[in-house]
């Protein structure tokens, strides 16, 4: 079944497709009996769901899998949509290929590494854009469709009435979910899994940090209080639409996904078969239809989770998305970790093999603020790129008046530092409004970077200030050459490696002949990414970030697990929540081996710190590329890091550098370890 975009969008002649997943035999021959149009599948390599080896299909049923839906006229979709590490090229390439002599209709595909492959490889399949890529954004979506792909995964936090929009603006059909399990960060923008454990979300190994039980605290001058809400903060419900039917087809959607590859044959049986009568009945009687209440009582009787809408009606974000309870829980991997503390002893080693042997080169020292004083004191300190981001903290202010903006970037043309714009992780219409808003400001003044997060924002970097270059932000999840050089085809000058890169990966990176680096050094990590105010629901009577009284700005305020790990909640100007890990990133004491990597740049990320404590900091790494440019060692001695962590807001640690997410440890044996 295709979704010609021909047809009139709107058009109750177009039948949606109803997608429904099955990772077994059994459940295969369940949801094409109970009236699915199509199937997605995984095998047992790229895929999603890596903790249940019990799933899932080998080569030889791939093929079987394939034939017998085939024979039943329905369509079939393999999921290929993790991030790769760079010895997992050739593997992805020889699965590629594969597929294509199976006979696959569509591939689910998230690294860019995959969408070279593929047109390298000229497959007689479509390709999908993975829910991970977290489509969004209309010129991103706009800018797939260039690279050949036939059909875009939303992002989990679009609403219905978006998508059908990022659906007539692309000319691309526009999968949405319709049912299971959800996410509560932004789509592949989760890295907390990957940085605590090394098990990571983008690679179908989540340990969820967000199914755990928190305590919601403020902190005040270095002390959190007790407990203002406790519970399971972050438990999403699962999403249920089959009263917003009509409203998915009026938007001109042409699949509806249902989620639930780990489910058995019974429910997901069930559950495509309410689905399918209630989408029958619909374009049978239009004009007449009702939700049936037995399948209603269906729906719920045999629920996992409870239901919400979440977002997908529009709704702005509030309580009733969260089941604070946790009774209903099926599955926890964990429950609190302490994250290691960088001391004197346990500083992580790079290995042996190094990628730089030329002459030493101190890479450009880059720091990303988000106030003017914090700009003068990165300045004052050796700053020698300035990046002003975007997103900024609404607690102690911040952002950029026309005034601040233009004069910030006079004071660094003052110092002979270039100055850069950081655009937002996600680019929502108003977020895309200012973004243009900030190119006709900066359009006279000296810009010469933009960092991006995704191809939306890359297309309109290129086409606002076609003079600054680009820089690929962590966003990208860039993990290996073949994706770094895709982007450099596209226009990126520079790449920074996804947040859980580990030194294997940057070892990978630097030696496989794409764009230059720019490595984060320091800074707060925003492990999770949330288009939702934990704040607010848990603390605003109304429960909602729309009639919140804005606690954020007059306090701080984190979540502290299990293990009494507090993580800071950063509220930025859209009301999104960053989830800080319990450690910043500090790579001071380890800097010789990250330097040996050859970077062109490093970079502070100092848009959540004081303007004092930028300079202190900036102060610090500019000494120590001082150091190692004059063929001295970099990092000081244990006691000025010592002395310098004291002051930090939080404890350091090195982050993803210190973990193998493509060589992770197995879910069996870390439960172990951790009980």
């Amino acid at each position: 079944m295709s979704c010609s975009m021909t047809e009139e969008i709107r058009s109750l002649d177009r039948r949606v497709e109803l997608l429904v997943p099955a990772g077994r035999s059994d459940v295969l021959e369940s949801v094409l009996d109970a009236g699915a149009d199509a199937v997605y599948l995984s095998g047992k390599r790229f895929q999603m769901r890596a903790h249940r080896s019990d799933f899932h299909f080998t080569d030889a049923e791939l093929r079987q899998a394939v034939d017998c839906i085939h024979a039943r006229r329905r369509r079939a979709y393999v999921t290929v949509n993790t991030l790769v590490g760079t010895e997992e090229i050739d593997g992805l390439q020889s699965f590629l290929a594969f597929l294509g002599e199976i006979g696959i209709d569509g591939a689910i595909v998230c690294d860019l590494a995959a969408i070279s492959l593929a047109r390298k490889l000229d497959v007689p399949y479509e390709l999908h854009a993975s829910t991970m890529m977290n489509v969004h954004d209309p010129d991103q979506a706009r800018f797939l469709k260039d690279l050949g792909l036939s059909r875009i995964v939303t992002s989990r936090d679009i609403s219905i009435r978006e998508a059908g929009l990022l659906g007539e603006y692309s000319g691309l059909p526009i999968e949405y979910f319709l049912h299971g399990d959800m996410c509560v960060a932004q789509s592949g923008q989760c890295a907390m899994s990957g940085l605590l454990f090394g098990k990571s979300a983008n690679r179908g190994e989540c340990m969820k940090p967000c199914r755990w039980t928190y305590e919601l605290v403020s902190l005040r001058d270095g002390h959190s209080s007790g407990p203002l809400k406790e519970g399971h903060l972050m438990a999403i419900r699962d999403l249920a639409l089959l009263r917003q039917v009509p409203d998915l087809v009026e938007a001109g959607i042409c699949a509806l996904k249902i989620e639930g590859r780990m489910r058995d044959a019974a429910y997901l049986g069930q559950l495509t078969r309410l689905y399918r009568e209630t989408l029958d009945s619909y374009y049978a009687m239009p004009s007449a239809f009702c939700v049936d209440a037995g399948a209603l009582h269906t729906l719920f009787k045999q629920r996992v989770r409870d239901f919400s809408t979440l977002g997908c009606t529009g709704a702005a974000s509030n309580a009733s998305f969260f089941d604070i309870s946790g009774r209903r829980e099926p599955l926890r991997l964990s429950e609190g970790l302490r994250e290691p503390e960088l001391a004197p002893g346990n500083i992580p080693s790079a290995g042996a093999a190094n990628a730089q042997s030329a002459p030493r080169t101190a890479p450009s020292l880059a720091v990303c603020v988000a106030s003017a004083a914090a700009a003068r004191e990165a300045l004052a300190s050796g700053a020698s790129r300035l990046y002003l981001a975007a997103e900024t903290s609404q607690f102690g202010g911040g952002g950029w008046s026309p005034e601040t903006l233009h004069e910030t970037i006079s004071l660094a043309a003052a110092h002979g530092v270039p100055a850069g714009l950081r655009t937002p992780r996600v680019s929502t219409s108003h977020a895309r409004a200012e973004w243009r808003r900030l190119q006709e400001l900066c359009a006279g003044q000296n810009v010469r970077f933009v960092l991006v997060h995704h191809l939306g924002a890359l297309k309109r970097a290129l086409q606002g200030l076609p003079g600054a270059a680009i820089i690929a932000d962590y966003g990208f999840n860039v993990l290996n050459p073949l994706a770094a050089n895709e982007l450099r085809e596209l226009g990126a000058a520079a790449v920074t490696p996804a947040l859980e890169a580990g030194f294997d990966d940057i070892r990978a990176l630097a030696l496989g002949g794409g764009p230059p680096l720019e490595l984060l050094v320091h800074g707060p990590i925003a492990g999770m990414l949330l288009n939702h105010c934990l704040i607010a629901a848990n603390l605003t009577k109304g429960a909602s970030k729309e009639i919140c009284r804005g606690p954020c700005k007059h306090n701080e305020f984190a979540l502290r697990d299990a293990k009494g790990e507090e993580r800071l909640i950063v509220t930025d100007q859209y009301c999104r929540n960053h989830l800080l890990t319990a450690k910043d990133l500090g790579t001071l004491p380890a800097l010789d081996q990250l330097l040996r990597f050859g970077a062109a740049s490093c970079r502070i990320e100092a848009q959540f710190y004081t303007a004092e404590h930028t300079g202190r900091i900036t102060r610090a790494y500019r000494d120590a590329l001082d150091r190692w440019a004059a063929g001295q060692a970099a990092a000081p001695a244990p006691e000025a890091w010592t002395e310098l962590q004291s002051s930090a807001p939080r404890p350091w640690n090195f982050g993803g550098y210190a973990q193998r997410i493509t060589h992770s440890e197995s879910t069996a044996a870390l439960m172990k370890r951790m009980r």
